[in-house]
């Protein structure tokens, strides 16, 4: 792959372009790690070692150069983009840092104890105020924009990795069900799952693509602080709370429960291990990643392609008008047969289950969202607010108007 670096002039240029583009620093190193460039030339983190120094031969070594997003320093995000020229490593651009969120007092104050840094110094503070917040998926914009600028060739988002850690868990996660059989033998097995109101409900769907996206819109600046003494803490303390309610949502999926709570016992015992922000947030995501796998394996182990085709698209276009006609179209099979299989694989009809999911939906707005009952029938598509209750009260032996004030969640009807 040859695509005239030459004297480094281009490569300058692009890297002002992202700059001015993101108001982030860039730096430039060859394939010794040398520095060839850098702007400004003096934004190193005052206690941690700078991104170059933090360049492993693995970042190096890759033979499809794409951009990887790489969190160093606990909290500061990067792209790096390895250059090949000629089928040889040319180098390294190196876009960052930013941050994804602007730390609260409390989070900063937590990093400092973690570290043990002087908390009046106020050159930590200095420094993180001085960074640009980025969010997930601009990153994967600017690494889509560096590439191209680079090599003039589009690659879609999902093609800008991010850099993952501790590869040798996967191969824990991958033999949960070997250890729910070694625990049978011993009679150790979980209790029977309790469910919790809350629902997690790209899981339970096992659909990953709208997990990933929802969890990287995630405002995590906002989340509220488990241990005030420490950002680390902290953040295992939500990563577990969340992964005990994506292993519920994962067994009301379908997702064996034996296998739903041993998956999350190997990643909380793994979160209680690590040292590093960072890396609470990646196991946090490959965890919830994982159930919705499992949880999507289930589904398709349980019913045929097209019954289960025919479940994906249920859940996904809950808050439209869904008929037996569309489904038709999505599996391309005869109305009649198309019928008759799904009662038989599911018990149920085809608009008994459309029904039953949007009312489960329609549970779920009604415990989470202070929505009135009438802006909940009118999204999920009811006839009107009267025919929205009288299904509601068939399917769950009450009102939603009962339903939510036995629940407490909601403010307004």
């Amino acid at each position: 792959m040859s695509c005239g670096f030459g004297n480094n002039h281009k490569l300058w240029d692009i890297c002002q372009v992202i700059s001015e583009s993101f108001d982030v620093p860039y730096a430039f190193v060859d394939n010794h790690t040398d520095l060839i460039f850098k702007w400004p030339t003096s934004n190193d983190h005052p206690y941690f070692e700078s991104a170059i120094n933090q360049i492993k031969p693995k970042h190096l070594a890759v033979e499809i150069p794409r951009p990887v997003i790489v969190t160093l320093n606990h909290f500061e995000t990067y792209i790096f983009l390895h250059l090949r020229e000629d089928n040889r490593a040319f180098g390294t651009l190196i876009i960052g840092p930013s941050i994804p969120f602007r730390l609260r007092e409390d989070q900063l104050t937590g990093l400092l104890n973690d570290y043990g840094i002087n908390r009046n110094n106020l050159s930590y503070f200095s420094y993180y105020n001085s960074l640009t917040v980025i969010s997930h998926q601009q990153l994967q914009s600017m690494g889509m924009l560096l590439y191209y600028m680079t090599y003039e060739k589009l690659i879609t988002r999902e093609m800008v990795e991010t850099e993952k850690l501790m590869e040798e868990f996967e191969a824990e996660v991958e033999n949960a069900d070997a250890v729910v059989a070694k625990n049978r033998e011993k009679e150790a097995l979980h209790h029977d799952p309790a469910y919790d109101a809350e629902l997690f409900q790209t899981i339970e769907r096992g659909n990953k693509e709208e997990l990933l996206s929802l969890f990287h819109r995630l405002p995590e600046g906002q989340l509220g602080t488990l241990s005030k003494s420490s950002f680390l803490r902290s953040k295992k303390n939500l990563a577990i709370s969340a992964i005990a309610v994506g292993t519920r949502a994962a067994i009301r999926g379908g997702l064996n429960s034996e296998i739903a709570f041993t998956l999350s016992d190997l990643y909380i015992q793994k979160i209680e291990d690590v040292t590093q922000p960072e890396n609470v947030d990646q196991l946090l995501e490959e965890a919830l990643c994982t159930f919705a796998d499992r949880v999507k394996q289930a589904i398709e182990h349980l019913y045929s392609k097209p019954i289960s085709s025919c479940h994906n698209y249920i859940f996904s276009h809950l808050y439209e008008p869904i008929s037996l006609d569309d489904l038709v179209h999505h599996v391309h099979l005869n109305p009649s047969y198309l019928s008759t299989l799904f009662k038989q694989e599911v018990g149920m009809t085809v608009g008994e289950y459309i029904q039953k999911a949007k009312i489960k939906e329609a549970k779920h707005l009604l415990d989470w969202t202070d929505y009135s009952i009438t802006k909940i029938s009118t999204l999920l598509n009811f006839t009107d607010q009267s025919h929205f209750t009288k299904v509601f009260k068939k399917l769950t032996g009450s009102t939603p108007k009962k339903y939510r004030l036995k629940s407490n969640k909601g403010s307004s009807v």
